[in-house]
């Protein structure tokens, strides 16, 4: 009972500090909320996050991906400031085609001198590819920033 309780736990202090979950394949085709991971074929998870220096937003997408079935992806991302019940988008970077790097990742970094103080996040649209042909597509958002 007690190995039972400290397991139970240890999960729930895990999900508490990695709110990371997956949802099926076919919820790919919409937005996802923030912290809700689309399942993408050879893809581990997708890791959006602003991080504020100054007025400076790092963007950075970090994507740890199976060689075997995923060589390199294509993403537009676009960094959106919150505007009444929406957003309004302040920079995009289009059809990024980003390689995989030494630790098996696919990172996307970018940085962006915002302009006026808001609410920010990141909205990732993105295709993943085995040489030329389309594996799988994905919507993701992170969580929301305050600047």
């Amino acid at each position: 009972m007690f190995k039972k309780s400290i397991a139970v736990l240890i999960a729930a202090m895990l999900l508490a500090a990695f709110p990371v979950s997956f949802c099926f394949a076919d919820e790919t085709e919409s937005a996802a909320e923030p912290g809700i991971q689309p399942m993408i074929i050879g893809v581990v998870s997708v890791m959006p996050r602003i991080i504020f220096n100054g007025n400076i937003a790092q963007c950075d997408i970090i994507m740890p991906v199976d060689v075997s079935k995923i060589d390199k992806a294509k993403m537009t991302v676009k960094l959106q400031k919150k505007s009444g019940n929406g957003y309004t988008t302040v920079k995009t970077w289009r059809d990024q085609d980003i390689g995989i790097d030494a630790w098996n990742c696919i990172v996307f970094q970018k940085s962006y001198a915002v302009s006026s103080h808001g609410t920010y996040k990141l909205y990732v649209d993105g295709k993943v590819y085995k040489g030329s042909k389309q594996v799988d597509a994905f919507i993701v958002e992170s969580a929301e920033r305050v600047y």
